[in-house]
């Protein structure tokens, strides 16, 4: 694939791919948009996947994937969208997610991840849709999702979360009832 240095969208997604996802990214730099959503993939999420610097739009939903997401996602300045519902993601979220400054849509829900929410998150200022259901977390609420001023869904149902809802929730006024 290192070929194709001008392509800016691959999109696969509906099909019956089953396999995993190819570890060699290098000469893919101009990649904007990534969409394997609603295949048959399997596996871990490779490394390689997060040194495409100028992606914008990462889409791994409804897959068999595995593993955990790696610390090194945080290198992706440009992302926009991330969806990896719907897999088997298990592990802890890395606090890296909280560098990815442009993140708009955060949608992990259905999957296996465990532990606390990081306080992190709420360094991200135009996220939109924070979608955490269907998971394992623990721990309580950070009151510093209160920060997220962009924030319209927050979505944490079906989790072991404890404790109250922060009251700095009452900052977020576009957050839908």
């Amino acid at each position: 694939m290192g070929n194709l240095i001008n392509l800016r969208e691959l999109s696969l997604k509906e099909n019956g791919i089953e396999s995993d996802i190819p570890v060699e990214w290098q000469g893919m730099e101009a990649l904007e948009i990534l969409h394997l959503n609603n295949n048959k993939i399997h596996g871990k999420i490779p490394t390689s996947i997060f040194d495409l610097n100028k992606l914008k739009d990462l889409r791994l939903s409804s897959n068999n994937l595995s593993g955990t997401i790696a610390p090194s996602i945080g290198k992706l300045s440009h992302l926009e969208k991330l969806s990896l519902f719907d897999n088997e993601i298990q592990g802890s979220l890395p606090k890296e997610l909280g560098n990815l400054e442009k993140l708009e849509t955060l949608g992990l829900f259905a999957n296996k991840i465990s532990e606390n929410i990081p306080t992190e998150l709420g360094r991200l200022e135009n996220l939109e849709f924070l979608l955490l259901s269907l998971n394992k977390l623990t721990g309580s609420i950070p009151v510093e999702l209160g920060n997220m001023s962009n924030i319209k869904v927050i979505s944490l149902w079906n989790n072991n979360l404890s404790g109250k809802v922060p009251e700095s929730f009452s900052n977020l006024k576009d957050l839908f009832e």
